[in-house]
């Protein structure tokens, strides 16, 4: 279909370059990952990490915050995540459950 083909020129064999105080990297190759600020980015990163496997865990661990009883243990637009829970231990145990979780599809988060 027209959207994988799309889809495919957009991401297969990109090469790229890094601006920094107006100075450019050597071009190098992309293997992996979601273009940042694309209009398609946050639906393809959620279909790049798989991220509803992730909220599943999340819920089915039971740790994190409930509203009555709709799990809000996590937030999620794109590639940022905040996650919601009720003291420091459970806080804990969610960030392990990222980690992982984020392990298995060689994500790498950052905490800034």
């Amino acid at each position: 279909p027209l959207i994988c083909r799309l889809l495919l020129n957009m991401y297969i064999n990109q090469k790229l370059r890094v601006k920094w105080a107006g100075t450019y990297s050597e071009e190098f190759t992309v293997t992996n990952g979601v273009k940042q600020g694309g209009v398609i980015s946050p639906i393809l990163y959620c279909v790049y990490i798989y991220i509803d496997g992730l909220i599943n865990e999340l819920k089915a661990s039971g740790v994190g915050c409930f509203m009555t009883k709709v799990y809000a243990g996590i937030f999620i637009y794109a590639d940022d995540l905040k996650l919601l829970a009720p003291s420091v231990h459970a806080l804990r145990i969610m960030l392990n459950i990222c980690l992982n979780y984020a392990s298995k599809f060689d994500v790498k988060f950052n905490d800034k």
